[in-house]
């Protein structure tokens, strides 16, 4: 959250309250429910069977009443292609600190028709619409290549 470049999105909810490293972190809640976040482009991603997508952050939940939860959106068009949310509260266990969490998905393959909209990207945010204030920072992103399968990750990709 330190250094926003042109591949993130909603910078204007970064906050220095809270903070798992360094000075900022993203704060979400009911008057802004989407964090800072990250956007590649879908021809700077792997788009391929038996690839692995990994995203892994800090989170501050500060009680379980809330309604958080991270997001892998595939858009395209400026409208989801295919929505992938991870409920916070079925991930943490220790609420009213900072814990690391981890989320994967197999790269799913998208139909056809989808496959040719334009400005196709992949996002990853927190979402929260609730009273409580909950807070990500340090998010990395990963995309793991499996060179030497016998089967692809995702069967749709046969």
């Amino acid at each position: 959250m330190e250094t926003v470049d042109s591949s993130w999105i909603n910078c204007g909810n970064r906050t220095t309250e809270r903070s798992h490293s360094g000075k900022y972190a993203s704060k979400v809640d009911k008057n802004a429910n989407f964090s800072v976040g990250k956007y590649i482009p879908m021809d700077s991603v792997p788009y391929k069977r038996n690839v692995l997508i990994r995203a892994s952050g800090w989170f501050f939940m500060p009680a379980k009443e809330n309604n958080a939860f991270f997001a892998i959106s595939f858009v395209g068009n400026d409208q989801s292609i295919n929505y992938n949310p991870y409920q916070l509260n079925g991930f943490t266990n220790h609420f009213g600190q900072w814990e690391y969490h981890t989320f994967e998905l197999q790269m799913p393959k998208l139909s056809a028709l989808k496959e040719q909209f334009v400005n196709k990207r992949v996002e990853f945010y927190l979402y929260n619409d609730s009273e409580i204030p909950c807070y990500i920072d340090d998010l990395k992103i990963e995309f793991i290549e499996f060179k030497e399968m016998e089967r692809p990750l995702d069967l749709s990709w046969e």
